[in-house]
């Protein structure tokens, strides 16, 4: 990891929101580690063993379910968690109302539908925390802190669509438009002449079920070459503003048209356009009935409204040739970061002879429908749109920028030891490892304060736009090394050499009031601009939060854990419990709701041979073998924990809290958040998110001074989100030291071997053993491949070279010897500490 792209550490604040180069958001990241922690491995008596076809495979660092190792821990801890800020988890639903309230969007319920479905999280009619939420908040967390794997990642492309933005506008005309050279013209000897390699077809679905696109030729019209119309846009589209969409007495009408051949037509000076040329075929005479002068028969398709935007498109009915459709692409195609609010105003929704799947924007079934489209380079359909320039993905997704070791399926790490894993392909390897449950089970936590929601005088509020994750905003979510637009990374770029991804996301804390008030935070989480809720209802919905100060009770069970394994659980909840620090649960994250902390832990060690071995003490109480663990074991746990991860990286100079990724995490858990103790605005706007349309008067991070509208779009110059520690006007972490390598390096042998491996299974005078080598590859032994006088065992590291020999297999009559690859003149390698601590 260390080769990889860092952050820049310090992103230009200037007070004048031009030159502004630091953006503003309510999160940040932990940085990604430089490699990953694996599990510990252990001995052939704690791990799971599988059978495939009778051949045994020991699974090093998978520990057993079917008994209770004496040597581990197996009980549950106790605390109680305590909301500082309003929490909210929206409730389950039943199966007979799921489908009638998750098909439809929030603001096509009813009111009965959206209040039910505003309702807290409800448990056997008791208010609740589900198991299932402070499992993902408490997993999250133990990835963060155990240097785990990056796999949780989306590996959906994002959409990007701009000719203007200086960081990718020529990523995006690269697939588009095509250059011609130049055209000598009187007033301009040196005009350039574009073209367009987006190519025209109809989308169908074949009888078989597969969509297919019918390529066609296509010719651009002027307004008002359209039948009936002047050429204005009130004549084509409805409403005002960009939204506004097509008249259906237009679109997708019948037209016959004459069209030119393909030619170079010539722009003239305007405020949008260099004086160019532009090739394209033009119509040159059209009629809604067909006419000797215009034979040629089309659909007239209607794009969308732009300023100074003159010409639509004609869509002929000849096929020229047929393009095969992946389904992948279609799926796509309906993605909620594809389909822009024009697609859903202007398709579907009451549309003649139209049968729309579920919501507005789709494509139609039994419908030709006119689409653009480009094709890669070996042929195939790369995606296509409604529009000329429409939305593509990008080449890559964000789980391409997690750097290959950092989601090797082959390694397990802490997480998936302690919480289970399925096994899932990183797109590059096949992940062999078998399925597996996890050892630690968390409880649904009830309420136990008194029931207080936020607002009782009127329970339900609308809050702020609570949106998904935005990664098209790669300036905060990819690693920037500079922050100047032309030079920012993006998901068109080669992962992992030119860029990777920030690291674990995480929502800062925004306390408002340390006396609570919930008229504050009433203020602070709802929307109260109704034209907002008007304008756009389906980006809000309705919540019943409970107020600060709700307690529940919550009980975690583990069973088989080791040292380390309870180590870095009990860290990670204990830094909860500290005044300092909270962890975030539920909805409302971006709002400062759902800032939660741990009191009054209790862990208790279940001692199961003395479950087991009796019924009844001595005043006939039942024996349960669980005992309060003391609080020196549970630091020596910890500490177990703390000295694997560093003598994994090799350090013995600093301190486990001291690592870069130790110290942000701690950053962005810090309880009451930054600018905690100004003035309620400053606070709030410190972790607020940027807006697309934000009030100039309000202040803004983000500014063209061109711009003389009373509101701003403060995502326009890309500003960039800075690291953790500048937010909190910290200097950066230090880098680490590179690893004593010294203390993981084999004693030098006078004969150097071909490989170096570790002992499997260990061989007897009757019984063969096996080796693995560093590359996994296994290799049988016999006693008499050993060394002289050499004594091995189980998980040894060693030395050895590769032979054909003869080797028993099978037993009784059966038994033959075999020549085939063995391992031979095994000796063990003497693993040395360059320097020992005295607590080692």
């Amino acid at each position: 990891m260390t080769n990889y792209p860092k952050h820049k550490p310090d992103i230009t604040k200037k007070s004048s929101p031009a030159d502004n180069r630091q953006a503003i958001a309510p999160y940040n990241f932990v940085e990604l580690p430089d490699d990953v922690l694996p599990a510990p491995t252990l001995s052939s008596d704690e791990c799971v063993k599988t059978y495939t076809e009778g051949n045994e495979q020991e699974h090093s660092h998978l520990v057993r379910h079917d008994c209770y190792l004496p040597q581990r821990y197996t009980g549950y801890i106790t605390a109680t968690l305590v909301a500082d800020s309003p929490i909210y988890i929206r409730t389950g639903l039943d199966t007979d109302i799921f489908p009638d309230i998750t098909e439809k969007p929030f603001d096509r319920l009813d009111d009965e539908q959206k209040t039910y479905y505003a309702q807290f999280f409800t448990l056997c009619e008791k208010l609740a925390l589900p198991g299932s939420s402070l499992r993902g908040m408490l997993r999250s967390l133990v990835e963060i802190v155990s240097h785990s794997k990056i796999t949780r990642v989306t590996k959906r492309q994002p959409f990007f669509r701009t000719l203007t933005d200086h960081a990718m506008k020529d990523d995006y005309s690269v697939h588009f438009v095509s250059k011609y050279g130049y055209v000598q013209h009187a007033s301009y000897p040196r005009a350039p002449c574009y073209g367009t390699s987006v190519r025209t077809g109809f989308l169908v679905r074949s009888s078989s079920g597969k969509y297919v696109i019918e390529e066609c030729e296509s010719g651009r019209i002027k307004r008002g070459q359209i039948p009936g119309t002047k050429g204005i846009t009130e004549d084509l589209y409805d409403r005002k503003g960009a939204l506004r969409t097509p008249k259906w007495e237009y679109q997708h009408r019948r037209i016959y048209v004459n069209l030119d051949t393909v030619n170079d037509h010539f722009f003239p000076k305007n405020p949008r356009h260099l004086d160019m040329y532009l090739r394209y075929r033009a119509v040159t005479q059209a009629s809604f009935q067909q006419t000797q002068e215009t034979p040629q028969e089309g659909v007239l398709v209607l794009t969308g409204h732009m300023p100074d935007k003159k010409m639509e498109f004609v869509f002929l009915h000849d096929t020229i040739t047929t393009h095969q459709v992946d389904e992948a692409i279609i799926d796509r195609f309906h993605d909620d970061d594809q389909i822009s609010q024009w697609q859903e105003r202007a398709f579907c929704k009451d549309q003649p002879q139209s049968n729309c799947r579920k919501r507005d924007g789709m494509l139609r079934d039994g419908e030709r429908e006119p689409v653009f489209f480009l094709l890669s380079p070996d042929g195939k359909v790369r995606f296509f749109g409604r529009a000329q320039n429409f939305r593509l993905p990008y080449l890559h997704a964000p789980y391409d920028f997690v750097p290959s070791d950092l989601r090797d399926p082959a390694i397990t790490d802490l997480a998936e030891v302690i919480f289970g894993y399925v096994p899932t392909d990183d797109g590059e390897r096949q992940d062999k490892r078998p399925s597996y449950a996890g050892r630690v089970f968390i409880d649904d936590a009830f309420l136990t304060s008194p029931v207080k929601y936020l607002n009782e005088e009127k329970p339900y509020l609308t809050p702020r736009i609570l949106a998904s994750p935005k990664p098209t905003t790669f300036q905060h979510y990819l690693v920037q090394e500079d922050e100047q637009p032309n030079n920012l990374m993006h998901y068109g770029k080669t992962p992992n050499r030119d860029t990777i991804i920030r690291g674990h996301k995480l929502y800062w804390h925004q306390e408002q009031s340390r006396q609570y008030i919930s008229e504050t935070w009433i203020k602070r989480i709802s929307e109260t601009d109704h034209k907002r809720v008007e304008k756009a209802p389906k980006q809000y919905t309705i919540i019943r939060p409970l107020a600060p100060g709700a307690s529940f009770q919550a009980c975690i069970r583990f069973e088989n854990l080791s040292n380390i394994e309870l180590g870095v659980l009990l860290w990670t909840l204990n830094l909860a419990s500290k005044p300092s620090y909270r962890f975030k649960l539920g909805m409302g994250k971006p709002l400062g709701m759902g800032s939660v902390r741990f009191d009054n832990i209790q862990v208790i060690h279940s001692e199961r041979q003395i479950r087991y071995t009796s019924l009844f003490d001595t005043d006939a109480n039942w024996i349960t073998g669980d005992k309060e663990m003391s609080a020196s074991l549970q630091d020596q746990c910890i500490t177990a924990f703390q000295q694997y991860v560093m003598k994994h990286y090799g350090l013995q100079d600093i301190k486990f809290d001291e690592l870069p990724r130790i110290q942000m995490l701690r950053w962005l858990l810090a309880w009451p958040g930054p600018g905690y103790d100004q003035t309620y605005t400053q606070a709030q706007d410190s972790t607020r998110y940027m807006e697309i349309e934000r009030q100039r008067k309000k202040g803004c991070i983000s500014d063209k001074l061109k711009n003389k509208r009373d509101t701003v779009n403060e995502y326009v110059n890309r500003p960039v989100l800075p690291g953790p520690w500048q937010v909190l006007g910290y200097e950066p972490p230090p880098c680490l030291p590179a690893p004593n390598k010294e203390s993981l390096s084999p004693e030098p042998i006078q004969v150097t071997p071909d490989q170096y491996g570790v002992i499997q299974t260990l061989a007897t005078d009757d019984q063969v053993g096996y080796v693995e080598d560093v590359d996994g590859n296994r290799y049988p032994y016999q006693v008499n491949h050993i060394a002289a006088d050499v004594s091995l065992e189980d998980r040894q590291r060693i030395t050895f070279r590769v032979e054909k020999r003869k080797i028993s297999e099978g037993s009784g009559k059966k038994r033959r010897n075999k020549r085939r690859d063995c391992a031979v003149e095994i000796q063990p390698v003497k693993w040395i500490e360059s320097k020992k601590t005295e607590s080692d």
